[in-house]
């Protein structure tokens, strides 16, 4: 028989339980296939918070637990079940349907995905969601005996409590993972243990979402506007960066980063007392900063300053004081990464005052993985792909607002692949809508479609997911056909690959919390599809 395991299953271990460990162990020991569903492996090793994603990756290895392979269940089964769900209409008294997509994101698959790959691979499903068990059992799904008793915690999430838990070797850049809440709630909360529900607004990246504007390409005419209040957030300066360079010696970094940070600060500050205020609280902090730094070498921190300062007499030529309120402290792969983890914990905002914001950036000491980076837009994988042979070519894409995307003149750009290579890459599901901040929070809708223009031919290709989604790059003002798959790279030599050519031009940065650094372009018919749809199986 075969076994299905649902995420909370890896993550009450992490936060503790033995039930759980204990019954997984024994089941793993027993010999039969066990799994995790797809579904629940992207929300581990690709949703989880960031300090966690390649921990989760890690574990699953070591516990040897992967996702089915590929062709153990096929599509009509799978659709089968979610047609059923849909149209179940439930009597009274009786489980109704399963939840199809997330509750905060419309596009990312839930718990009925889960359910239907244990119907399709007729295996026993583990999920300690009592009401998604008997959901799934009302739909024919075949539930795990024996563990009706285990609970579901709600610890903070260990992967080194985790591992020991299911007896694995430790590992020593893990041990001090586990963030405990602090107390009396004056501390931020250390990033990456909270999701970042992120601003997805321009470099201002204001705390709350007001207007909403809709406008889509097509026509001046066609653009249908509503706008209720425009919500502007605290003014922030530009990131200063401190820490080692790409040559420098890191070990140095601890006493750099209290020495440049507390210079930089003590600039905006005119007083004796909130300098004090200042260092105290920055004295607090630091040590925390400093292990999470070291505990994970990829990780970079991101300090935020905020201060209150009246607005004073404007005839007066006299500055009013800059009073010291409090340090927020993200933590991220990028700069991006960091400030939307920081700016997701609660910020004290009061009215008659204008924030002045400080920040700087504590670089990483080690370049980052680009499987633990989270893709823009909230977007998903559609398939792997390579480039046609002779045409490793990138489309140079700029971003104007409500203009869109657009391609550039010239926009073609060749990439330089190095012998004996082959750059790998995700195309990705495109938004349907993207939301930005520019004065206003403005929601644009994504014009794009679906090409065969692809090479299927050589990969693993179903005939239902040979198509490549493409964003129509062309916008009422300049009015072609051009259109492009946005791509991500696949493995860290094709990040360093892209990262040769321009990235997406965002000269407003209307979308520097979107986190696009490492996305290209790719037209259609320089695409070779090798595996569609994409999961996590070899």
């Amino acid at each position: 028989m075969t076994i299905l395991l649902d995420k909370n299953v890896i993550t009450n271990v992490a936060r503790g339980d033995v039930a759980t460990a204990e019954a997984l162990k024994r089941i793993l020991a027993s010999g039969e296939h066990v799994y995790i569903a797809h579904a629940a492996y992207n929300e581990l090793v690709r949703d989880s918070p960031i300090h966690l994603r390649m921990s989760y990756e890690m574990l699953l290895k070591d516990l040897h637990i992967t996702t089915p392979p590929a062709g153990a269940s096929s599509i009509k089964d799978r659709g089968d079940f979610h047609a059923d769900n849909i149209i179940h209409v439930p009597a009274r008294g009786k489980p109704g349907q399963i939840r199809e997509y997330g509750r905060r994101d419309s596009t990312t698959p839930g718990d009925a995905f889960v359910a239907a790959e244990a119907k399709a691979l007729n295996a026993r499903l583990w999920t300690l969601d009592e009401n998604l068990a008997k959901r799934a059992q009302n739909l024919g799904v075949t539930n795990l005996g024996g563990v009706s008793g285990i609970k579901s915690r709600n610890n903070p999430e260990s992967i080194a409590q985790a591992r020991k838990l299911m007896g694995l070797k430790p590992l020593s850049m893990l041990q001090n993972s586990s963030v405990k809440p602090s107390k009396g709630g004056s501390s931020p909360p250390a990033g990456g243990t909270t999701k970042a529900t992120s601003s997805k607004g321009g470099s201002a990246s204001p705390p709350s979402s007001g207007a909403t504007t809709t406008s889509k390409g097509g026509g001046a005419s066609g653009a249908k506007t509503k706008i209720t209040t425009a919500e502007v957030g605290p003014p922030i300066e530009p990131v200063q960066e401190h820490g080692p360079s790409a040559s420098g010696d890191a070990k140095f970094q601890a006493a750099t980063l209290m020495f440049d940070g507390v210079n930089f600060v003590l600039q905006k500050i005119n007083d004796r007392i909130q300098r004090q205020r200042f260092e105290a609280e920055w004295s607090r902090l630091a040590p925390e900063v400093r292990r999470r730094l070291d505990a994970d070498p990829q990780l970079g921190a991101i300090v935020l300053i905020s201060y209150w300062k009246d607005q004073g007499d404007v005839n007066s030529a006299i500055d009013t004081v800059a009073v010291f309120q409090n340090i927020q402290v993200g933590y991220g792969l990028t700069p991006d990464d960091a400030r939307r983890d920081a700016y997701s914990q609660s910020s004290r905002w009061t009215g008659g005052f204008t924030n002045v914001g400080d920040q700087f950036w504590l670089k990483p000491k080690a370049p980052p993985d680009i499987k633990r980076l989270k893709l823009p837009f909230d977007c998903t994988i559609a398939g792997l792909a390579t480039f046609v042979p002779g045409k490793e070519k990138l489309v140079r894409v700029k971003f104007s607002g409500k203009a869109g995307f657009d391609d550039k003149m010239h926009s073609r750009e060749v990439l330089s692949v190095p012998a004996g290579m082959t750059p790998r890459f995700f195309y990705l599901w495109p938004p349907d809508k993207i939301r930005y901040f520019q004065e206003r929070w403005i929601t644009l809708e994504v014009d794009w479609e679906m090409s065969n223009d692809a090479d299927v031919r050589y990969g693993d290709v179903d005939p239902f997911s040979s198509g490549v989604p493409v964003v129509k790059l062309d916008s009422w003002y300049n009015p072609y056909n051009a259109t492009a798959a946005m791509v991500w790279p696949a493995d860290n030599s094709t990040a360093n690959l892209f990262q040769t050519a321009g990235k997406t031009q965002d000269n407003l940065a209307l979308l520097s919390n979107q986190m696009i650094g490492p996305l290209r372009w790719v037209r259609p018919e320089f695409i070779r599809i090798l595996k569609a749809p994409y999961d996590s199986s070899p």
